[in-house]
């Protein structure tokens, strides 16, 4: 699986942006995929799958950690 670590940002970084707050963190499907991870804990925010991917300008808060992760590379 290849990741990509994605920015930490603060909540008043990320205010006139979308804000993302998922339950729970997606499954793995298990094939070599690129994932975006939260850039404090590790866990996958995005799979390679996930229609959000496809997303600009997109903050997604961890839901293990609560940090706000910038997708953009």
């Amino acid at each position: 699986m290849l990741t990509m670590k994605a920015r930490i940002v603060t909540e008043l970084d990320a205010r006139h942006r979308f804000i993302l707050s998922p339950p729970t963190a997606p499954a793995s499907d298990g094939e070599e995929s690129l994932d975006i991870v939260c850039g404090a804990c590790g866990t996958v925010l995005i799979d390679s799958a996930h229609p959000y991917l496809a997303f600009r300008n997109l903050v997604i808060r961890c839901p293990k950690c609560k940090q706000c992760n910038d997708t953009e590379a």
